[in-house]
């Protein structure tokens, strides 16, 4: 199992955003689920029309007495895109309450999946004191999705360290490349794995809105842009590769 934890530098970067791309993409591959443990709140089921319940909450409600993969299910949706996705609440206090009662079992839960299965976390901006640190930890991979500004450069210098104490491999993924291209993130970060997704506004909002995958958003420049990330993390999992 394949399990890809995305986390974000402060100022929302689009971590959501690349959630659902990956989750779309990789859907197409092999059963994906999304989970979304932003303890500052959701809003998948806000941007894909889906209800709020089932969802985190309902899974943690019930979770008291157990969990496996089937009551997983029993508490997800279906995304436009094919993906499943377990939906955190919009309320910050309650996604706190459910990341704090439910993260270590379900972490625990779905370490223990099918061997062909992805796992896509959105745990929103990352912090090790977050309710969400459990399953970011039983992750295989961390990403932190980052601008490329100055105060974003420097927010994920502090955040790439702290995150590779907790998870073995982690990436950095840009947004674009202005106003500082790749190759001088980079090298500022002093990070061996950086990828860069298109800063492509108008996909990404449809993305956000559930849109089909249809021919004109497979061929965007962020879906293509997503598939190189998604073929270097399913593909590579032990290289650490800069995409160019």
């Amino acid at each position: 199992m394949t399990t890809i934890a995305i986390t974000a530098t402060k100022g929302s970067p689009g971590a959501t955003t690349l959630a659902l791309v990956l989750a779309n993409l990789m859907s197409e591959r092999a059963p994906a689920l999304l989970v979304e443990a932003d303890a500052a709140g959701g809003d998948i089921a806000v941007r894909s029309g889906l209800a709020l319940d089932p969802g985190l909450l309902t899974l943690a409600a019930s979770g008291r007495r157990g969990l496996d993969r089937s009551s997983i299910d029993r508490h997800t949706q279906l995304l436009p895109c094919g993906a499943l996705a377990l939906a955190g609440p919009t309320s910050a206090e309650q996604a706190t309450s459910a990341l704090t009662g439910i993260a270590a079992a379900l972490a625990q839960t779905l370490t223990l999946a099918h061997e062909t299965s992805r796992v896509i976390i959105d745990a929103g901006r990352w912090d090790p004191r977050s309710p969400a640190t459990d399953l970011v930890e039983s992750a295989s991979i961390g990403a932190l999705v980052l601008r490329p500004t100055i105060e974003g450069v420097e927010h994920a210098r502090w955040q790439l360290r702290s995150l590779s104490e907790h998870v073995r491999r982690v990436i950095a993924v840009c947004i674009g490349e202005r106003p500082y291209p790749r190759a001088e993130v980079a090298s500022a970060l002093a990070v061996d794995e950086m990828y860069v997704i298109e800063n492509d506004a108008r996909a990404a909002n449809a993305i956000g809105l559930g849109a089909a995958r249809d021919r004109w958003l497979r061929r965007s420049r962020l879906m293509r842009s997503a598939a190189v990330l998604a073929d270097q993390l399913l593909g590579a999992p032990d290289e650490a590769t800069v995409s160019r």
